[in-house]
This record gives C-alpha cells, structure tokens and sequence, in this order.
C-alpha cells in the first residue's frame, strides 16, 4: 500500500491522466490510500459493458443521450481487494457504481469500526451524498478485487437536474434506502443477535433465489459486525441455528426446514 501524501506531486509525476483526474479532489484535505499502480486499470467504459449498467432501475427509464453522457464521462476502474475507496468526512466527488466484486461500507468512532452495508454487484454507492453535495457518513472499501464504474458527481446532479425519470428514480433510491435503514434499525432494536442472523438468512435466501441452500455475501467477520455482534457471538448463533434447520459448511447455509426459521426470525411484516 502507498499513502499518497502529497497530492500535486503525484499528479505530475504518475504519468496516468485518467487516474490523475481521479485524484484531483480540490475539496478534500484528505490523505488518500491506493495500492500500488501496478495493482490497479483505469479505463473508459467499454461498450459491451453499457447494457448492463443501463438496467439499474437509476438509469433504466432515463433518455438515452443523457444517459450516455454519463457513461461517456464516467471511469472503469478496477481495484484490488482491502482498498479503501473513500473515508467519512470526504465530499462525495463521485457516485460509486459496483460493477463486479464485493464491497463494505462502514463507520467508526474512535478505535472501533462496524459495517453499516455490504455492497454486491451491479449496486450503486452512496447516491445521497452526490445528491446533496455533502461529506460521506461512510467508509467503503474492496472486500475482493473489484471493478467500479466512478460517475463524476458534479455531471450526475446537472444530468439529474434536466432528466425528469433520473429524478424520478434517484428519489426512489433515495427513498428505498430510507426504507432500508428503519428496517435495520428495527432489526437490530427488536432482534436478539441469533434471530438477526436467522432473518438475514432468510433475506439472503430470497434474494438468491436457491432451492435450500444460500452463499454468505462475506467472510464471518465481515458478517458478524454487520449484524451487531462479535465474531465469536456469530458462531454461537450458527450453533443455536441448527436445531431451527440450518447447517452451514464454509460460506455455505442449507435451510433444511425454512417455516421453523421463519417462526424462530419472526421475518418483517412488511417487505423490503
């Protein structure tokens, strides 16, 4: 890892225009940290990689020139695992659009992180401080190698500004994300940390859409302070799952008897 100290040098020594402009933050005082250059591409968006980022419900009814502007003046870049994209305090000088990999939004007060999301692909990250043009609440880094489409985030709020169903979807994500929030919230207020976990299964299990059998999204760690609880509390809750039905090899849960999960998860009345 190199800690990028100085960032005008850099500018005029790295020999990358692209990741230059990337780095030019005016804004921020903040130190950045990036791996070796070496690790890492930067590079426009290929066409064959359009159609798939055109069908996020944040771009999928917009027009098509528009959209297009985006894409045009948005970057490919592919980052190795544990990087650290942004840090709380920064101005959101992009909108974060995973496209493959995995990644982790956290916070920390003091000596002590936790996980406030795990990112899967293909999810855009974090829309609300583009929009409002304030300082991230969260951290985000790589959880395994990564590709990240960065949408400058002065371009998406002109765009948003003139496209009328960009508006209309950006609202919507803004809103689901609020949904979500007060059904964490509620998570972890009304659960005990083994009903957390069995609830999350079974949200895993849905959005997978597998027949039994569902793939943790991260390494334990990474689970357990997402769901509030230490890693060694995360393996007693697995423990007190299997007489619910479930059994788990590596990354792996089988959910032999999902209705006694779902008694023992008291899943949310309302869906997400």
């Amino acid at each position: 890892m190199i800690e990028i100290k100085n960032r005008e040098c850099l500018l005029k020594t790295c020999g990358q225009p692209d990741l230059c402009r990337l780095l030019k933050c005016p804004r921020s005082n903040h130190d950045l940290i990036f791996s070796n250059s070496n690790d890492y591409r930067s590079q426009n968006l290929r066409p064959a990689e359009k159609p798939e980022i055109a069908k996020l419900p944040l771009f999928r009814e917009m027009r098509e020139d528009e959209r297009e502007r985006i894409f045009s003046g948005s970057f490919l870049q592919v980052f190795p695992p544990q990087l650290v994209l942004f840090e709380v305090g920064q101005h959101a000088d992009f909108l974060h659009i995973l496209v493959d990999g995995l990644a982790e939004l956290y916070t920390s007060v003091g000596d002590r992180d936790t996980t406030m999301r795990i990112v899967q692909p293909v999810r855009s990250f974090i829309l609300a401080a583009v929009v409002t043009d304030l300082p991230y609440l969260m951290s985000a880094r790589t959880l395994e190698s990564s590709r990240v489409m960065l949408v400058p985030a002065a371009l998406m709020r002109e765009v948003v500004r003139k496209d009328t169903a960009l508006m209309e979807a950006t609202m919507r994500e803004l809103a689901f994300g609020y949904r979500d929030l007060v059904l964490a919230l509620a998570d972890m207020k009304l659960r005990q940390s083994a009903e957390r976990l069995a609830h999350f299964i079974l949200q895993q299990h849905d959005e997978q859409e597998w027949s039994g059998q569902t793939q943790l999204p991260a390494e334990k760690r990474v689970l357990a302070s997402l769901l509030g609880m230490t890693p060694e509390n995360l393996s007693r809750a697995f423990g007190l799952l299997r007489k619910h039905g479930v059994s788990i090899k590596g990354s792996s849960v089988n959910v032999s008897d999902r209705a006694m999960l779902e008694v023992f998860a008291r899943p949310d009345r309302v869906p997400r």
